[in-house]
């Protein structure tokens, strides 16, 4: 895969400025929420959810962020944040944190916390319903977040240094392009003064009694929330909460909470903001509007309208950019709030580079045609027909709806209004509100992109000399030719041949078979070789997951077609099916629910796909498709080609990418197929070898392995299965994976090199790898390893050096070409801290192997072992995992009990024998990316 870009700008500018009030809503919560206000003013919401059985998620919600910082209080509310894991009444110093993580929880993937411009987020997930102690422990450790955390001087004079290193290692081209942007966004509102993260100047210097001060303004109960959800009795719950919460007091002097206008422009703004390095360029139109304040049911209907609006055009959208000639690789129109009483209508087009003026005609001819001539019958009513499948899967889905996606949908609901309700009631909605929503009121938003005196003009990208970015006298030039220009009416081309041409018949099975230890299982093997495996859902609910899988891959392909295997999954998303191209391909299945995605791995093929139960026969249709009847597009393919080659070139001027292309280097030894794909390779690329090699690799049905999990009709599923996978070619050949020699060198390697950087900062890279052979007990002991030093990196480079936002350890298992585990570990400093860090990171791998591990550190991590591995064996994905493996490796799943037996026999010894050994034969790898000095 050469490489894609799907996150549009703004939403990465919205994610962060997001502003948010006491907005009212006149629709009920659910019936299984418990809502309540206590009488110092603080609000809970109480949700019993069995997703995941057995545990109980539990959120902080703090309806305060950047926005309500002063000039002389910039970044407070974030470095707050921070200091709430570092000291409270209950939970002096680290405690809590320890705690915490002594009772199998960890911190990042079970507890943590966010802050933006409005809000701040605090969480600890999923603690056990049978831990009484830790339910009482967390509702207290809530309790300390609202108003009793210590804020010691020492700790907050530590935590400057981290923020400093959160800062670094933001800044990214995206990051400093965002902040050109967001004050001409937000001119006239103090949404342009924040940033969250503050300023640093002021963060190395501020008085602690600042951040004392804003703490006490802001943290308190009326202006918070908790939430709970899980496998939890709602009335013992609310019990505690207001046992708990209630003694909390609300200061006489509070004061009201502010609230910020962002102010309609008065004439057209317009922003150029281009930095080296740069993931894509995207040129945005947008229009402000207010929002409307009560989030009822008319506000609902509004969102459906735009709903409705953004699926036509964009549908319009997904045929201009697959033409060979378009202007843009995409488009993208419809609506989004930027703060919670303001809202804007946006176009966004990100332009092939040379035609960015092509690119913003070509987007806006889209929006004057549908002004011109309106929208057709037929694209509203598949439209529609689209939502309604989309809400009713939501029907049948709801029953794995997790407590984070409840916890998530009630904070919005205390932070912005935003109305919750069972996906039944809003389908029920949804089908109402269609039938009445006009196919004139949809087209109608055309209007809304009108008045450029109105607009904001937002340009952003590479800075490339070969860009011909508009100006804002050109925007202007373009969007009034289009309007005066003449258009056509758009013309809906629809297909009505069926999917597959051909005639196809069951065929026989050749005979069935058994996963062990997997009892519920059940493998069948068809008439032409493929092997699928029926795995029973643990869960409720509808959905249908597919995972077929084959060994070979690109380590199959000679190296002077990997350019061409590299574009293989790029040629499959642009292409369609059977007799259907991309867009004929959407339009046809318009309305049901099955997709399937290829991908070609270096030592495997494969495909994973999913459907609802009643489109589970597309599913199958679509896999025969797949392999029997692709559509290559090959004018588009070659289309793409030079769009594929200027992102790779623009990437070259990214300092992260490059630093992790030489991790990969230094991992297979400067292996040609550890190589990354440049501009150079793109040129190499050849579609007929490309679908040639597609077609090599997919195909040979008794090669594969498919996997289908879900609560279905075994007998009915079977059936199907026989009919579209049975006719899947099978060739004569036998094959596996080759091995070509990829391994890390031999002994030490080293790569230290510097790049121009804006912003200057250190990545550091120290791994070790070894070939052990893969047994349960050394994957464990590796885990185990890799948790203490996560633990050990975490006291010491960044909370006691303050040299680090977070040091990520990684322990990885391979099983081909050899069996192999790599311990490795990844951070960003400050060039002047480098080799003391460094130093750092080897002395505690060397500790563990001369002197043993920490103790307590090694019981925290067996015990979260064993919780993660209860959770993990009530999941459909590990399952199918599993499935695979016995299929694939021949490996024997292991039951939970013995799970548990393998964890707790490991000792501190045979972690240091362990680790002794691995520290002995390992071959070291070491790659420093420093900022290039200035001469």
């Amino acid at each position: 895969m050469f490489t894609k870009f799907k996150v549009l700008l703004f939403l990465i500018i919205s994610f962060s400025t997001f502003g948010h009030a006491q907005v009212i809503t006149d629709i009920p919560l659910p019936d299984s929420v418990r809502h309540g206000k206590l009488q110092n003013g603080m609000t809970y919401y109480i949700m019993h959810n069995s997703e995941p059985k057995e545990r109980v998620s539990f959120y902080f919600a703090q309806n305060v962020g950047a926005i309500l910082e002063e000039d002389d209080e910039d970044g407070l509310a974030h470095f707050l944040e921070h200091m709430a894991f570092n000291g409270s009444k209950n939970f002096p110093g680290r405690s809590m944190d320890e705690y915490l993580e002594s009772r199998g929880l960890k911190f990042g993937r079970d507890f943590n916390a966010y802050t933006s411009t409005d809000e701040t987020l605090y969480n600890i997930d999923n603690v056990p319903v049978n831990d009484t102690e830790l339910i009482d422990k967390s509702l207290l450790i809530m309790h300390d977040w609202s108003g009793s955390l210590s804020l010691v001087g020492k700790d907050i004079d530590e935590e400057r240094g981290v923020i400093e290193e959160e800062w670094r290692s933001s800044r990214s081209p995206d990051m400093r392009i965002r902040e050109k942007v967001l004050p001409i966004m937000f001119a006239g509102s103090k949404y342009a003064d924040r940033d969250v993260i503050g300023d640093q100047k002021f963060i190395q210097t501020f008085e602690h009694e600042s951040l004392r001060n804003y703490y006490k303004k802001w943290y308190r109960p009326d202006l918070q929330a908790v939430i709970i959800v899980g496998d939890i009795d709602i009335d013992d719950m609310e019990d505690k909460v207001k046992k708990v919460f209630s003694k909390i007091p609300l200061p006489k002097d509070a004061l009201k909470r502010p609230y910020y206008e962002i102010p309609d422009n008065r004439e057209t703004s317009y922003v150029k903001a281009v930095e080296k390095g740069a993931s894509r360029a995207s040129i945005q139109l947008l229009f402000k509007e207010d929002n409307r304040r009560q989030k009822d049911s008319i506000y609902l209907r509004q969102q459906m309208i735009y709903t409705l609006f953004k699926g036509i055009i964009n549908g319009r959208y997904d045929e201009i950019v697959q033409k060979p000639s378009a202007a843009s690789s995409l488009i993208d129109a419809g609506r989004y709030d930027m703060a919670l009483y303001k809202g804007a209508y946006y176009l966004e087009v990100n332009p092939k580079l040379g035609m960015e003026k092509q690119a913003v005609r070509e987007g806006y001819s889209e929006i004057e045609r549908a002004k011109r001539f309106g929208f057709l019958k037929s694209e509203f009513e598949r439209e529609k027909l689209n939502i309604i499948t989309e809400y009713q899967n939501a029907v049948s889905e709801e029953p794995r709806k997790t407590n984070y996606e409840w916890a998530a949908q009630l904070s919005e609901h205390f932070f912005s209004g935003e109305p919750v309700k069972r996906a039944d009631h809003e389908l029920e909605f949804v089908q109402n509100t269609l039938t009445s929503i006009t196919i004139n009121e949809v087209q109608a938003v055309a209007e809304k992109f009108n008045d450029m005196a109105q607009s904001i003009i937002v340009v952003t990208g590479p800075d490339d000399e070969k860009a011909n970015y508009p100006s804002k006298e050109d925007f202007l030039k373009i969007i009034d030719d289009v309007k005066n220009s003449k258009l056509d009416s758009y013309q809906d081309n629809v297909a009505d041949s069926p999917l597959i041409a051909k005639q196809l018949t069951g065929k026989p099975l050749k005979g069935a078979f058994s996963i062990h230890n997997v009892d519920d299982a059940k493998g069948y093997i068809l008439d032409n070789g493929a092997k699928i495996v029926f795995n029973p859902s643990k869960k409720k609910g509808e959905k249908v997951a597919m995972k077929a899988i084959s060994f070979g891959g690109l380590s199959l392909i000679d190296e002077q077609d990997l350019p061409s295997a590299n574009g293989v999954d790029d040629l499959i998303e642009v292409s369609g099916l059977g007799a259907f191209d991309k867009v004929q391909l959407s339009k046809k299945l318009a309305g049901r629910t099955a997709e399937i995605y290829t991908s070609l791995k270096e030592y495997t093929e494969e495909l994973e796909g999913e459907s609802n139960l009643k489109d589970i026969e597309l599913l199958m249709q679509l896999t025969y498709l797949y392999f029997e009847d692709p559509f290559f597009d090959q004018a588009v393919f070659e289309a793409k080609l030079p769009v594929f080659k200027e992102q790779l070139a623009q990437l070259n001027d990214n300092e992260q990418k490059i630093f992790y292309d030489s991790l990969n280097i230094a991992m297979t030894n400067r292996h040609v197929r550890g190589l990354p794909v440049t501009p150079e390779d793109i040129d190499k690329v050849n579609f007929e070898k490309s679908k040639s090699i597609y077609q090599e690799r997919f195909t040979d049905a008794d090669d594969f392995v498919f996997v289908f999990t879900g609560n279905f009709n075994q007998e009915e599923v079977l059936k199907s299965a026989q009919k579209y996978l049975g006719n899947i070619t099978t060739l004569p050949r036998e094959e596996k994976w080759r091995d070509n020699g990829m391994r890390p060198k031999n002994g030490f390697f080293s790569s230290r090199f510097e790049r121009a950087m804006p912003n200057p900062q250190t990545s550091i890279f120290y791994g070790l790898s070894v070939e052990l052979p893969y047994t349960l007990e050394n994957e464990l002991l590796l885990s185990i390893v890799k948790s203490v030093l996560d633990t050990r990196y975490v006291d010491t480079i960044r909370e006691e050096e303050g040299g680090s936002y977070g040091v990520r350890v990684l322990g990885e298992v391979e099983r081909i070409p050899s069996e192999r585990m790599n311990l490795l570990v990844v951070f960003n400093c400050n060039p002047e801290k480098q080799e003391e860090l460094l130093k750092i990171v080897k002395e505690e791998i060397s500790t563990i192997a001369k002197n043993g591990p920490n103790v307590s550190y090694v019981e925290k991590t067996k015990k979260n072992l064993i919780k993660n591995r209860e959770e993990q064996v009530r999941e459909d994905g590990f399952r199918e995992k599993e499935i695979l493996n016995a299929m694939m490796y021949e490996s024997q799943h292991v039951s939970l009990d013995d799970y548990q037996k393998a964890v707790e026999k490991i000792s501190p010894e045979m972690i240091q024998n362990f680790m002794q050994k691995y520290v002995d034969e390992a071959s070291v790898i070491e790659v420093i990316m420093n900022p290039k000095k200035e001469k």
